[in-house]
């Protein structure tokens, strides 16, 4: 009975990936696909950058730390602020 309800609103589930879907999305805004997948990368390398400068002992410049805070700042202020004003327009 579901089959019959799904088919007659052309909402059938034929088990695949909507990867269309997706696809035509980043298509679609290559800005925000980039803003994404740059956020992939800062998401991955963050943590990997934040325990190598803590492992690697004690420096006398804290320049590494420092960037790892100021990447770190940049990227929640990305999805926090300036994402939302971009979405809203």
């Amino acid at each position: 009975m579901d089959d019959e309800a799904s088919a007659a609103d052309g909402t059938a589930d034929d088990g695949a990936a909507d990867t269309d879907g997706i696809l035509a999305e980043l298509r679609a805004n290559p800005t925000i696909a980039a803003v994404e997948l740059g956020s992939l990368a800062v998401t991955v390398c963050l943590p990997i950058a934040t325990f190598w400068a803590l492992l690697s002992g004690p420096r006398a410049s804290t320049d590494i730390l420092a960037a790892v805070v100021v990447v770190g700042a940049a990227f929640a202020a990305l999805w926090t602020l300036v994402y939302p004003v971009y979405d809203a327009l």
